[in-house]
This record gives C-alpha cells, structure tokens and sequence, in this order.
C-alpha cells in the first residue's frame, strides 16, 4: 500500500482500495478491459460521517429513541461492498474516493 494516494478524505467519504474480482469465468480469462468495475474494497482513510448525518444521530439520542450515540461501522482496514459506479477513481484506478453513503454492506 506504499502508493496510497497521500489525502484525507472530507466527512461523509471514505477512501477505498478497491479489490479486484477473479478474473476467470468458466476457465476463460476475462480481458481487464471487458470485467466490471469493482464493487468491493477495504478502507484505507475516513473522514467520518457526515456532518448532517451526526446531527440526525444526536436528535435521536436526544428523542431517547437511541441511549447513546450508534458506534461506526466503518473503520480502516473493514472490507465493504459498495455502489458499482459511485465514487471517483484515484492513482490508476486501484483507489477510489466514495461516498459514506454509497456503502451498501461491510464483512464481518
């Protein structure tokens, strides 16, 4: 991971590596140039959750409908699957800045 691009990301994105997919179907090799892009990478920067995000939390807390304020999910080095086309690529395609919001799902 020595060519992790040297940013932080904002609060409400994650900066992911992506991970690639198996390239062989069947026992055919798929060209890179014809495989999807991939949808599942493990973090490697956060900036938390959003601003507005926390505010709604913390109107929860405050409605008693939570007793204290929910523990993230997402930390660094978590392995998430994400929205196929969100976020922006970075260094070369093996990174990728996505939205907090674009996670659909994390490994546990």
């Amino acid at each position: 991971m020595s060519d992790k691009p040297n940013i932080q990301p904002m609060p409400g994105y994650i900066l992911v590596e992506q991970i690639e997919e198996d390239d062989k179907v069947g026992g055919l090799t798929i060209a890179k140039e014809a495989r999807d892009q991939p949808s599942k990478g493990r973090i490697v920067a956060t900036g938390g959750q959003s601003a507005e995000e926390m505010i709604r939390l913390s109107q929860l807390v405050d409605a008693g409908v939570y007793p204290s304020l929910p523990e993230d999910p997402i930390r660094i080095g978590t392995i998430v699957y994400f929205t196929r086309w969100s976020g922006m690529e970075l260094a070369d395609a093996k990174y990728k800045l996505v939205k907090y919001d674009d996670i659909q799902a994390r490994e546990l």
